[in-house]
Protein backbone atom coordinates (compact mmCIF):
# COMPACT_ATOMS: atom_id res chain seq x y z
CA UNK A 1 0.00 0.00 0.00
CA UNK A 2 3.01 2.50 0.39
CA UNK A 3 3.49 2.29 -3.14
CA UNK A 4 -0.01 3.50 -4.69
CA UNK A 5 -1.77 4.80 -1.73
CA UNK A 6 -1.21 8.63 -2.42
CA UNK A 7 -1.25 9.03 -6.17
CA UNK A 8 -1.07 5.75 -7.71
CA UNK A 9 1.37 3.48 -9.46
CA UNK A 10 1.87 1.73 -13.02
CA UNK A 11 0.05 -1.80 -13.65
CA UNK A 12 3.55 -2.87 -15.03
CA UNK A 13 4.95 -2.40 -11.15
CA UNK A 14 2.35 -5.47 -10.39
CA UNK A 15 4.18 -7.73 -12.14
CA UNK A 16 5.23 -10.76 -9.74
CA UNK A 17 2.47 -10.11 -7.65
CA UNK A 18 0.85 -13.44 -9.21
CA UNK A 19 2.33 -16.62 -10.76
CA UNK A 20 1.37 -14.56 -13.98
CA UNK A 21 1.39 -11.33 -15.50
CA UNK A 22 -1.06 -10.07 -18.18
CA UNK A 23 0.88 -10.06 -21.56
CA UNK A 24 -1.47 -7.19 -22.27
CA UNK A 25 -0.85 -5.46 -19.44
CA UNK A 26 2.19 -6.35 -18.30
CA UNK A 27 1.16 -6.39 -14.93
CA UNK A 28 -1.22 -8.62 -12.36
CA UNK A 29 -4.48 -9.23 -13.65
CA UNK A 30 -6.44 -7.02 -11.42
CA UNK A 31 -10.34 -8.41 -11.13
CA UNK A 32 -11.69 -5.69 -8.58
CA UNK A 33 -12.27 -2.16 -9.95
CA UNK A 34 -12.03 -0.59 -6.65
CA UNK A 35 -8.98 -1.65 -6.08
CA UNK A 36 -7.51 -0.76 -9.74
CA UNK A 37 -8.70 2.74 -9.26
CA UNK A 38 -7.45 2.60 -6.17
CA UNK A 39 -3.85 1.42 -7.73
CA UNK A 40 -3.88 3.72 -10.79
CA UNK A 41 -5.35 6.87 -8.90
CA UNK A 42 -4.90 6.08 -5.32
CA UNK A 43 -6.61 6.31 -2.04
CA UNK A 44 -8.37 9.90 -2.96
CA UNK A 45 -9.49 7.93 -6.36
CA UNK A 46 -11.28 5.08 -4.57
CA UNK A 47 -13.16 7.55 -1.77
CA UNK A 48 -14.20 9.69 -4.57
CA UNK A 49 -15.74 7.12 -6.63
CA UNK A 50 -17.42 5.49 -3.58
CA UNK A 51 -18.82 8.77 -2.46
CA UNK A 52 -20.40 9.36 -6.09
CA UNK A 53 -22.06 5.73 -5.68
CA UNK A 54 -23.56 6.52 -2.39
CA UNK A 55 -24.28 10.12 -3.75
CA UNK A 56 -26.04 8.20 -7.19
CA UNK A 57 -28.29 5.99 -4.54
CA UNK A 58 -29.54 9.09 -2.58
CA UNK A 59 -30.72 11.07 -5.56
CA UNK A 60 -32.69 8.16 -6.47
CA UNK A 61 -34.26 7.82 -3.24
CA UNK A 62 -35.21 11.12 -3.04
CA UNK A 63 -36.74 11.44 -6.36
CA UNK A 64 -38.11 7.76 -5.69
CA UNK A 65 -39.42 9.69 -2.87
CA UNK A 66 -40.99 12.75 -4.36
CA UNK A 67 -42.24 10.68 -7.32
CA UNK A 68 -44.65 8.64 -4.92
CA UNK A 69 -46.53 12.03 -4.09
CA UNK A 70 -46.58 13.94 -7.30
CA UNK A 71 -45.19 11.26 -9.99
CA UNK A 72 -46.75 8.67 -11.68
CA UNK A 73 -46.18 4.83 -10.91
CA UNK A 74 -44.17 4.26 -13.86
CA UNK A 75 -41.96 6.54 -13.08
CA UNK A 76 -41.48 5.28 -9.70
CA UNK A 77 -40.57 1.85 -11.03
CA UNK A 78 -38.14 3.07 -13.71
CA UNK A 79 -36.48 4.89 -11.21
CA UNK A 80 -36.46 1.82 -8.82
CA UNK A 81 -34.99 -0.22 -11.76
CA UNK A 82 -32.27 1.84 -11.94
CA UNK A 83 -31.38 1.47 -8.22
CA UNK A 84 -31.32 -1.88 -9.39
CA UNK A 85 -29.06 -1.29 -12.08
CA UNK A 86 -26.59 0.82 -9.88
CA UNK A 87 -26.55 -2.24 -7.05
CA UNK A 88 -25.49 -4.84 -10.21
CA UNK A 89 -22.58 -2.95 -11.48
CA UNK A 90 -21.23 -2.58 -8.00
CA UNK A 91 -21.60 -6.30 -8.04
CA UNK A 92 -20.09 -6.99 -10.85
CA UNK A 93 -17.08 -4.94 -9.90
CA UNK A 94 -15.85 -7.27 -7.24
CA UNK A 95 -15.12 -9.41 -9.33
CA UNK A 96 -14.62 -7.96 -13.10
CA UNK A 97 -13.08 -4.86 -14.14
CA UNK A 98 -14.77 -2.18 -17.33
CA UNK A 99 -13.07 -1.69 -20.48
CA UNK A 100 -13.49 -0.60 -23.97
CA UNK A 101 -17.21 -0.51 -24.81
CA UNK A 102 -18.48 -1.58 -21.12
CA UNK A 103 -17.36 1.47 -19.74
CA UNK A 104 -19.62 3.61 -21.49
CA UNK A 105 -22.71 1.50 -20.84
CA UNK A 106 -21.65 2.06 -16.95
CA UNK A 107 -21.07 6.08 -17.85
CA UNK A 108 -24.61 5.94 -19.74
CA UNK A 109 -26.21 4.34 -16.78
CA UNK A 110 -24.76 6.54 -14.40
CA UNK A 111 -26.29 9.71 -17.01
CA UNK A 112 -29.44 8.25 -17.03
CA UNK A 113 -30.04 7.97 -13.28
CA UNK A 114 -28.59 11.83 -12.49
CA UNK A 115 -30.52 12.93 -15.42
CA UNK A 116 -34.07 11.08 -14.97
CA UNK A 117 -33.69 11.63 -10.73
CA UNK A 118 -32.89 15.60 -10.84
CA UNK A 119 -35.69 15.28 -13.57
CA UNK A 120 -38.25 13.73 -11.38
CA UNK A 121 -37.28 15.92 -8.07
CA UNK A 122 -37.51 19.26 -10.18
CA UNK A 123 -41.09 17.88 -11.58
CA UNK A 124 -41.71 17.69 -7.83
CA UNK A 125 -41.10 21.18 -6.65
CA UNK A 126 -43.10 22.61 -9.51
CA UNK A 127 -46.14 20.71 -8.35
CA UNK A 128 -45.74 21.34 -5.17
CA UNK A 129 -45.00 25.14 -5.41
CA UNK A 130 -48.45 25.06 -7.80
CA UNK A 131 -50.93 22.98 -5.21
CA UNK A 132 -51.44 26.07 -2.84
CA UNK A 133 -52.57 28.19 -5.22
CA UNK A 134 -55.17 25.05 -6.60
CA UNK A 135 -55.66 24.37 -3.04
CA UNK A 136 -59.44 24.53 -1.66
CA UNK A 137 -57.95 26.05 1.75
CA UNK A 138 -59.44 29.65 2.59
CA UNK A 139 -56.33 32.06 2.77
CA UNK A 140 -55.84 32.99 6.78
Amino acid sequence: IDKWWLAGMSIKETAGWFPYDLVTTGGADMTNLFLLYGMTAGLAAMLIFGILLARVFKLLGKAMAATRLHGSRENEILLWGLGCVLLAHIVNWLGITYFDQTSLIWLMHLALMVNLSTEQLQRADNIAELQPIYSDAEPA
